[in-house]
Order: structure tokens, then C-alpha cells, then sequence
């Protein structure tokens, strides 16, 4: 789901009467990160953990505006992986609109997550996933080959 800071209240609203409904939304809402650490224009989006329902895309998107002026990668997402857990994170590769090949934009991704321990990083490229979408489970998928 495609949302923007200005559309957090709308959000909200959303969240409380379908507290069963899980939400997916992309980039962070492509929250501004140029101040300094600890990114309190970003308050919108570590509000929202308070909700279990709500889950994030991690895309290339939100990975460049990690870099912009003095944030980091690390700046930003230790204080994701604080509020929302990597469980609640998952890796999209926003291609083919996001420039680079497939393989490219995932050595970035891999590269600015480095400092992530690896049982953060397998739930963050690809454990959530399989919980969002769980016929993208490696078993399922080879189970619909052999019924196919």
C-alpha cells in the first residue's frame, strides 16, 4: 500500500477497524532522512509500531534516501528493527522501475543491511516475505512443480 506522511491519520483509522488485516506499505512512505540521527521527521513511521498488523517494504527507494546529507543506513533501520522487529520487514526489489539489475539491487540492499545480524537479515530477505505471501514458500512452490 502506497501511503504518504500526510496520509497517516487516514491510516490510522484503517488500522483500528481492520486490526485482522494485514498492511504492507512501501518505502517508509519515502519519509525525508536528511537531518540528523535520531530522524525525527520519521516519527510517522516508528508510530505506527504500535500497530501489529502494519509491515514495511524495504525497497531501493527508501535505501537512497538513507543516504542523503548525514543519515545512514544503519541511522535509520536500527531504529526500525527497534520499534517493528525484523519480522515485520520485508526486502522488495521495486524492479524493474528501480534502476540497476535484480542481482544489483540486491548486493545494495545486502551491503547497506551488513551490520544486521543474520537472523534479522533471513526474516528481512525472506522469511516475512513467506509469511505475507505464503505461497512464495520454497516447499509450496515445489509442491504446485509436482502437481503440475
Amino acid at each position: 500500500m502506497r501511503v504518504r506522511i500526510k496520509g497517516v491519520p487516514q491510516l490510522r483509522v484503517l488500522l483500528k477497524r481492520y486490526p485482522q488485516v494485514t498492511f504492507v506499505l512501501d518505502h517508509f512512505f519515502s519519509v525525508s532522512l536528511k537531518e540528523s540521527p535520531p530522524h525525527e521527521l520519521a516519527r510517522d513511521v516508528f508510530s505506527l509500531a504500535e500497530y501489529p498488523n502494519v509491515y514495511w517494504n524495504l525497497t531501493p527507494v527508501i535505501l537512497g534516501r538513507t543516504r542523503e546529507d548525514r543519515a545512514t543506513p544503519q541511522s535509520f533501520f536500527k531504529r526500525v528493527f527497534e520499534a517493528f522487529g525484523a519480522s515485520r520487514i520485508a526486502w522488495g526489489c521495486n524492479f524493474p522501475t528501480s534502476a540497476g539489475s535484480l542481482s544489483g539491487i540486491l548486493q545494495d540492499a545486502q551491503q547497506a543491511l551488513s551490520w544486521v545480524d543474520e537472523r534479522d537479515l533471513a526474516w528481512v530477505f525472506h522469511e516475512t516475505a513467506e509469511r505475507l505471501y505464503p505461497a512464495l514458500k520454497a516447499s509450496s512452490i515445489d509442491d504446485n512443480k509436482e502437481s503440475a
